[in-house]
Order: structure tokens, then C-alpha cells, then sequence
């Protein structure tokens, strides 16, 4: 017996790589948790369908953000003074983030980097269904050598064999990427070239994380900054760059010939420099050096063939991201494009997500507004479809209850003292 729910979204104009950016008229039904057709908008809806009534709405695949944080998204005040808090306080910070993300019409992350492996318990929280959330592939705790950058909420390793140990053991925690901190940023006075950054691992100690990833089936991003850096650690055959602040041409080049993607995070390093942010003069200062130059490495990346992916860091903004790539560059068809199906194939999962086609998963975002008429119209979320369930933004609430649904019954029936 079929037992699958039958959705029928009708009336909207859909947005998608296979269906055309510019939007066309079509009713999606959705089986289960997959779109099973596209059909014509005049289609008849069957009686045993729920039906979502879409007239005047704009439907896209769910956003994809490829560099997230949980536990210190959009926080105020010095990152120093949030590393020092409890894990348990940033746990809490994590599931919070997580219900805004989704709430956000992001229905996929990746999360690069959190300390004690919050990340990948609150992706495993989702994946079994204990909390809403996006889909999570989580990096586990960043590897970095003794002493590098973001030195709060790394493991340290030194040499081929200790990073090739660590690697493995992050893939054991439940993490499906490996994340390399590769270069150290903004320093406190300019290094080679006038550059802001410096190298800090070695090619031997992020070929030997990629040789693990690719016997365990995981990916590999790399925190990297630097021409001479990025093109090293792009010869390693990583999966993503992330930044890339100071890509020169050969380093792009490097990148297109291993197959490289860059994650630029602009608006991550743009906006740590915003006052409201309360960071400190000191760190303000000196992530101006890099926010100046930042937004060079797009387009270089780009006259290379290199594929740009997106995604927004600590404190950066996804429309905010999308608004500063079409600055760079690239139409408001390609930035959808790269924030839905080019994310999805940077993760491995273009056959899963990332598209309004059959088969797919039905992650898909309901919006008031046209995004082909602007980026903007992103913060337009009417409904989120999250594997064919169907949202509002605020319905996205941590449920009521114990794990055995015991507690339900009780609600409202307690006696005032």
C-alpha cells in the first residue's frame, strides 16, 4: 500500500537551473519527501492531494551555505570573549542558529568548524529527527599546527603523520569533510609581498589529509590565504579554498587544473569590520587589510575557470554574500545558480538537492518576492520545504515533549500553587 503523501504546490512561478532562472509557471508534486513531477500549471489536482496554493509566489530549490558556524554565527563582541564561554553555552548557540538558518530558507549547510564536535552532534540531532534544522555536513574540528590560526577551536598537528592521525580521527566523530586551517590571518604586519597572511602547513601534511578523506569517502576545505600558499595547497588536490584572499593567476590557474573550488565568504570579511559587530579597533584594523582587497580574488578565480561556491563565515549574510558576487561579476542567474545547484555539486549531493526536478529532494523555499528582479527578494521567505514538509518560518520551533512524546498530555492540566 502506497502510503506516501502526496503534495501538490500549484500556482507558483518556478526558479531553477533546470527550469530557467528568468521563472515559469508550473505546479510541482511533490511523493514522500521527493518531487516526483513538474507539471503544467493547469494540471488538474487530484482529489487525494494536499494541495499548497502558491498563487503569486516564487518557488526556488533551498539555499546551500558551504561555510557556516553555529556556535559563533553573527555574534557580538570579541570572538575571544565567545571562545571562552562553556561548551555547554555553545551548544545552546548552535541549536538556536540552526533553527534561524532554516528559518532563512537555507535548507543545507556546511559547517566548518566548531569546537568539542558541537557541530556534528547538532547535525546528528537533525538527522534523526530530535530537532529541526538544515541538513548538516559538518567538519568536525578544524586541523591546524601547534600554535596557527583560530587556535581556540582547533586540533593541533605537526607533520604528515599527525595530520594523517587527526584526519582520521575526525572522520570517526561522524564528520563527512576535513577542514585545514592553512594559512595565518590578518597577521599583525604585512609578510611576504606586502600580503596580510602567511603559510602554515606544508603540501606533505595536506596531501596525506586528502589521501585519508579519499579512502574514507570525505572532502577536504582549506582555510587559505596567500598567492604562494593557495596555489601549494591547491596542487594538493583539495575540494575547496575557502577566502582566498590574495589569489594571484597562477594560484587560480592550480585551482581550475585540480579541480578546486572557491568559497569566498566576502561578506564574512567584509562586515567583521562593521562597528555593530563590536570586535575591537585592533581586529577591525586588521581585517580591513583583507576586506580591501578581498573581493579581487572572484573574478581572477573566475577568468581561470575556477568554480565559485558560497558562503558566508561567522558573521557574513547570505543575500549580503549573493549581493557582493554580482558585484564582482557574475548575473543574478549565476549567483542563484552557484547558492543552490553549484553548492550542491561542491558538497557531492547534485543528485539529491540543489534543483526543482524529479527525483530530487524536495528542499524548495517559497518567496513573495521575484528573484529574478533582485537578490533581495531572498528574505522574501513565505514557506520552507524541508524533504516535502511544508513550514512557515516561525512553525520552525524545537518541539514539545520528551523523546517518548510522554509530556504532550500534561500540557495545561498542571494546578497553580
Amino acid at each position: 500500500m502506497d502510503t506516501k503523501v502526496r503534495t501538490w504546490i500549484s500556482g507558483a512561478t518556478v526558479h531553477a537551473a533546470s527550469t530557467g532562472w528568468e521563472g515559469k509557471p508550473l505546479t510541482v508534486v511533490i511523493e514522500g519527501s521527493r518531487i516526483s513531477a513538474l507539471l503544467p500549471s493547469e494540471a488538474q489536482t487530484p482529489g487525494d492531494a494536499r494541495v499548497v496554493d502558491a498563487s503569486g509566489l516564487h518557488l526556488i530549490p533551498g539555499l546551500i551555505d558551504l561555510h557556516c558556524h553555529l556556535t559563533f554565527r553573527r555574534t557580538i563582541g570579541p570572538i575571544w570573549q565567545m571562545m571562552a564561554q562553556s561548551q555547554t553555552m555553545n551548544a545552546v548557540r548552535a541549536v538556536r542558529n540552526a533553527l534561524t538558518v532554516l528559518r532563512q530558507g537555507i535548507t543545507t549547510i556546511r559547517e566548518t568548524g566548531a569546537p568539542n564536535d558541537i557541530n556534528t552532534e547538532i547535525a546528528r540531532a537533525v538527522a534523526t529527527g530530535m530537532m529541526p534544522g538544515p541538513r548538516i555536513l559538518s567538519a568536525g574540528i578544524p586541523l591546524s599546527v601547534t600554535g596557527g590560526h583560530a587556535r581556540n577551536i582547533v586540533l593541533y598537528a605537526d607533520g604528515a603523520e599527525e595530520f594523517r592521525k587527526t584526519a582520521r580521527h575526525v572522520l570517526s566523530t561522524g564528520a563527512s569533510w576535513i577542514k585545514i586551517i592553512g594559512s595565518n590571518d590578518p597577521t599583525y604586519r604585512p609578510h611576504e609581498d606586502g600580503q596580510w597572511s602567511f603559510g602554515e602547513v606544508d603540501a606533505d601534511e595536506v596531501s596525506a589529509v586528502v589521501a585519508v578523506a579519499r579512502k574514507w569517502g570525505g572532502r577536504v576545505a582549506v582555510h587559505c590565504m596567500g598567492s604562494r600558499q593557495i596555489k601549494l595547497v591547491a596542487r594538493c588536490g583539495v575540494d575547496t579554498i575557502e577566502h582566498g584572499v590574495y589569489i594571484a593567476p597562477d594560484g587560480a590557474l592550480a585551482m581550475a587544473e585540480n579541480g578546486v573550488s572557491l568559497v569566498p565568504t566576502i561578506s564574512g570579511y567584509l562586515e567583521t569590520t562593521w562597528p555593530r559587530w563590536r570586535r575591537g579597533d585592533d581586529w577591525r584594523a586588521r581585517h580591513q587589510h583583507l576586506a580591501d582587497v578581498h573581493m579581487e580574488a572572484v573574478p581572477i578565480a573566475r577568468a581561470a575557470g575556477v568554480r565559485i561556491g558560497v558562503g558566508t563565515d561567522s558573521v557574513g549574510e547570505i543575500v549580503h554574500e549573493l549581493k557582493l558576487l554580482h558585484r564582482c561579476g557574475m548575473s543574478i542567474a549565476e549567483c542563484l545558480e552557484a547558492v543552490t545547484k553549484t553548492n550542491a555539486a561542491i558538497l557531492g549531493l547534485d543528485g539529491l538537492i540543489g534543483d526543482v526536478a524529479p527525483g530530487l529532494e524536495a528542499d524548495l523555499v517559497l518567496l513573495r518576492q521575484n528573484p529574478a528582479g533582485g537578490l533581495d527578494a531572498l528574505r522574501s521567505v513565505e514557506r520552507i520545504i524541508q524533504a516535502g514538509r511544508v513550514s512557515r518560518p516561525l512553525d520552525i520551533q524545537l518541539p514539545s515533549g520528551d523523546e517518548a512524546g510522554e509530556s504532550e498530555p500534561w500540557l495545561g492540566k498542571g494546578t497553580l500553587q
